[in-house]
């Protein structure tokens, strides 16, 4: 049972730890910059350590451009036109359309496995090379467990569970467009995968020059990031007080001004056990029942989510 009070005035704040920091890029290398050797010509993605082309893919290859070369792979001059590194001096590059479904994409291990139940927000920057025909929208990003290969064509044959809307054809040579979405994980996702997951049937197109390469799309990618939505505003210890801890039974929470929007529970495993929207500045939660364990108690607080540790005797 969960009892809410408004008789509990509580000012004891102590031994909480956050599980994820604000702004926290679960990616590794992002903007491409760190690189094993300098690029010296195309289908070198596996330079970016630790970036990758999925295997199976029709002998597919992605490529990977950085300042350090002043040829055919350089920033911002390449054989794929002319395009400033959104964030330092490298990127990616990627075929997203044409030729009966010809694809490339490019893909990572994240630094750490997602966390279930959690919301991500997943960011790629993206800007499609003038050397080539054709502008698209099909762009996404697909989040799994463990790496995804090919069946032996280009297109996977996965649904990215982020992508750029239909319809919505990415054509600014000039800038970078973002891609966005958020994503609550089932827990575990460890990879993830960027790229047209759409046919060419599927893809809506334009012609942006009809002088074009081989009639085919063409994007350069940078700044990737994977980053949790739960953030650590630590507040005062005047504004907020939750005690005992460790516990064993009831839960006391006060904050000193405002409202609590909502609170959740999730375990060390990160399942969810409790959720509730009061909303009040003053709450009693009975955790009797629960095992001996850590819990991370989730606050929503000003349009910030607040997470604390628990311990559970």
């Amino acid at each position: 049972m969960y009892i809410y009070t408004v008789k509990h005035l509580l000012i004891i704040l102590i031994f909480f730890c956050s599980i994820t920091l604000v702004g926290q890029n679960l990616v590794p290398n992002p903007s491409f910059e760190n690189y094993s050797s300098c690029p010296t010509v195309s289908s070198q993605l596996s330079l970016a350590t630790p970036w990758f082309m999925p295997p199976n893919t029709n002998n597919a290859s992605s490529d990977y451009y950085n300042a350090c070369n002043t040829n055919t792979v350089g920033v911002p001059n390449n054989l794929s036109g002319y395009q400033l590194a959104r964030t330092g001096q490298g990127y990616a590059g990627i075929y997203t359309y044409g030729s009966s479904d010809v694809r490339e994409y490019i893909q990572v291990q994240l630094t750490s496995p997602l966390s279930a139940g959690e919301t991500y927000n997943i960011e790629v920057y993206v800007s499609p090379s003038e050397v080539n025909n054709y502008s698209v929208d099909g762009m996404g990003v697909y989040i799994s467990t463990g790496s995804v290969a090919g069946v032996g064509g280009y297109l996977l044959p996965f649904i990215p569970q982020v992508a750029n809307p239909t319809g919505n054809i990415i054509s600014d040579t000039t800038s970078w467009t973002l891609v966005s979405g958020t994503y609550i994980a089932s827990g575990g996702e460890d990879h993830i995968t960027i790229g047209n997951f759409l046919s060419d049937a599927n893809t809506d197109t334009i012609q942006t020059n009809p002088a074009g390469l081989l009639g085919r799309g063409y994007y350069w990618i940078d700044d990737v990031s994977v980053t949790s939505t739960i953030g650590i505003d630590e507040p005062s210890s005047s504004s907020i007080s939750i005690y005992p801890n460790p516990i064993s039974g009831m839960l006391s929470i006060t904050l000193e001004e405002g409202n609590i929007a909502s609170v959740t529970i999730r375990n060390s495993f990160g399942q969810l056990l409790l959720t509730k929207a009061p909303p009040t500045n003053q709450l009693v939660l009975d955790l009797s029942s629960y095992p001996t364990g850590i819990y991370f108690l989730q606050l929503e607080v000003d349009g910030k989510v607040i997470t604390k540790k628990v311990v559970k005797d």
